[in-house]
């Protein structure tokens, strides 16, 4: 109890509990706003053309002709705030390629906006006559698709087992996964955890990582709503247990998700920092 006692009395425990709980309250008060935002367009967009709609056999040409004319307002600031919104998400990668080709001297001086400015392949001779790129994206594929690989093997069966209704305790264990998405241990936590599991200075702590929750609820939704259970019960009436009904019916009728799932751990995987730097 005494080291207990002192962690509680130490006063940067409750600065760092303050920090946590305000950071997942800001998380979920900000995850919705995206998609309550969308509901809130297509709710109006809806509500206009339905009132149109209603109003169509009493409105004169007149009236038809101004709806039109809402119409085409509407479509043509939709599409304007899509291009700014495009053009907010491409420039910095089309800024990084056409700074790659300018000469360093502009890049700095900030002279360089829409097209490069003294052109130069000086930066890419330099990426490929050093062999540690080379040594690094080897590392990374291989990481990638073993890390990958092992992610679908963990992420699979956990999201069919919780889409089955009959499972015992499935809610707590739902509740359980979906507590760590807003409360995490943190960085030392984690650290500490790899190192006394070995891993530290371990290639496997970059195979070996932990699971989305959010791959797993979707994973999880999509076994549970896209594949009928009247087809495990036909094939539980011919014999098949769950093993069965998982490898032959969840799998291959599970392709479109696996393969979106596969995309997201792959990217998570090629863009992590934190576990190769443990590595």
């Amino acid at each position: 109890m005494e080291h207990f006692t002192r962690f509680i009395k130490y006063t940067g425990f409750w600065t760092m509990l303050r920090n946590t709980l305000s950071i997942t309250l800001y998380n979920l008060a900000t995850f919705p706003i995206p998609v309550i935002v969308a509901l809130l367009i297509n709710e109006i967009r809806s509500k206009w053309f339905k009132k149109t709609v209603n109003q169509k056999s009493t409105v004169n040409t007149r009236t038809n002709k101004r709806r039109i004319n809402v119409d085409a307002i509407f479509d043509i600031c939709n599409t304007i705030f899509m291009l700014i919104f495009l053009f907010i998400m491409l420039y910095p990668l089309y800024f990084t390629i056409i700074a790659s080709i300018s000469d360093i001297n502009e890049v700095g001086n900030g002279n360089v906006y829409l097209l490069p400015k003294g052109f130069t392949l000086e930066a890419y001779k330099n990426v490929f006559i050093n062999k540690q790129i080379w040594i690094g994206y080897k590392n990374t594929i291989i990481y990638t698709f073993f890390g990958t690989l092992y992610g679908l093997i963990i992420l699979l069966p956990t999201a069919y087992a919780l889409s089955k209704k009959n499972i015992f305790g499935r809610k707590v264990i739902t509740w359980y996964f979906l507590i760590t998405m807003y409360f995490s241990g943190g960085m030392v936590p984690t650290y500490l955890l790899i190192k006394n599991l070995g891993l530290l200075n371990n290639p496997l702590v970059m195979i070996v990582g932990p699971m989305s929750i959010y791959n797993l609820i979707v994973t999880k939704s999509y076994f549970a709503t896209s594949i009928p259970n009247e087809l495990y019960e036909s094939a539980n009436i011919d014999g098949a247990n769950t093993f069965t009904c998982f490898f032959r019916i969840a799998i291959p009728l599970a392709k479109p998700i696996i393969a979106v799932m596969a995309l997201y751990i792959s990217v998570a995987i090629w863009n992590s920092y934190f576990i190769e730097a443990m590595g």
